[in-house]
């Protein structure tokens, strides 16, 4: 067991928005720089080096003005980990969480920071944050489960919700099999049954919060009130040759959600989020033509998902109808309740985006 002495540890939610805002818009005490940071640029640096209980100075008021200093006190508050008892503190605006059970090794980073490397600051890593909230009464019962997975799809996504402002183009933190990993490794900490049933419904690489939604409303299976079509890939680049290169005027095409066709080996059903990324409806049209005639030169059709798919039921069960027909999916009978879990899952999946207050564009 590795008994480190160590400063103070952002944990949790607090840890989670620290290194959402370092992989979007870089490290701490830079203003307007985008140098996105992720876990893999301190992973030489990160602690323990074994698996064990470090021992954490009790925090303290300096250590608040400290992180106000660079930037990282947060009005919602702020949660430090702390593994004796005796080392939690009353004070303002802080959550001191108890950590009683081992921490895996190299689970706690330096904080990315400008200037000279802290190492009386540490930022606990993504995969030891998302076990920490997901033992915690925010992300538990049925809409707190649908909460985790959306939150881990962001972390192994390319996009980073800072403040209600959703940048894109972002480093992924991590991915399901990372957190897979290190669940194996955290043997006793709190939520690790909570975050392996989440993670066995979470997907790689989401592009934005709407392929987030979309994806699992598509994918999750009915008793979560989704529609069960089987787990898609996002974003996964699929070579152009011929035709279709010549219609799309690219070597690649990177559809947003790829199903596969049951009982058809080999072939696929791609449905495209309309992500208003044009400044016309000309444009946007053109591009929409340009993508279906690409599938069809590649022997495959393609939907074309806009926003009134997830605004409007009606159209949202017609998308189901039309994907379900093409990955010739089988209509499974409801579940009681079944009604009642989808209004609330798609209620869930709704929040990020009527929190946002702005987007950025890609970096």
């Amino acid at each position: 067991m590795h008994h480190v002495c160590m400063g103070l540890i952002l944990s949790h939610m607090t840890a989670i928005d620290a290194w959402r805002r370092t992989s979007a818009l870089g490290p701490f005490g830079v203003s307007g720089c985008l140098c996105p940071s992720t876990p893999e640029d301190s992973r030489n640096q990160a602690l323990p080096r074994g698996p064990g209980r470090p021992k954490i100075a009790p925090p303290t008021i300096s250590d608040l003005h400290l992180l106000d200093h660079y930037g990282v006190w947060m009005d919602s508050g702020i949660g430090i980990l702390v593994t004796e008892r005796e080392s939690r503190r009353a004070l303002p605006n802080v959550t001191c969480h108890l950590c009683s059970s081992p921490l895996p090794a190299r689970s706690v980073h330096p904080l990315p920071l400008t200037g000279k490397r802290r190492e009386d600051l540490c930022v606990c890593t993504p995969e030891l944050a998302l076990l920490q909230v997901a033992g915690t009464p925010s992300f538990s019962g049925p809409a707190g489960r649908i909460r985790l997975m959306r939150l881990i799809m962001e972390l192994c996504g390319t996009y980073r919700i800072v403040a209600g402002t959703t940048h894109y183009g972002c480093p992924p933190l991590t991915s399901v099999a990372k957190i897979r990993t290190f669940i194996g490794r955290a043997r006793g900490v709190r939520g690790r049954r909570a975050l392996e049933k989440a993670l066995s419904h979470a997907l790689d690489n989401s592009a934005s919060p709407a392929e987030t939604r979309l994806a699992l409303m598509l994918s999750l299976p009915l008793r979560y009130g989704g529609e069960g079509l089987g787990k898609p890939v996002l974003n996964r680049t699929l070579p152009l040759t011929g035709a279709a290169r010549s219609l799309f005027g690219r070597d690649s095409i990177t559809p947003d959600i790829l199903f596969v066709v049951k009982g058809a080996r080999g072939r696929h059903f791609p449905v495209e989020y309309e992500s208003r990324k044009f400044h016309s409806s000309e444009e946007q049209a053109e591009y929409d033509e340009r993508r279906r005639n690409t599938y069809a030169a590649m022997g495959m059709s393609c939907f074309l998902a806009r926003p009134k798919h997830l605004s409007k039921l009606r159209e949202f069960d017609s998308m189901v109808a039309t994907v379900r027909k093409n990955i010739a999916a089988e209509q499974r009978p409801k579940p009681a309740g079944y009604l009642s879990r989808k209004a609330l899952l798609h209620s869930v999946l709704a929040e990020d985006m009527q929190m946002q207050g702005s987007e950025t564009t890609d970096r």
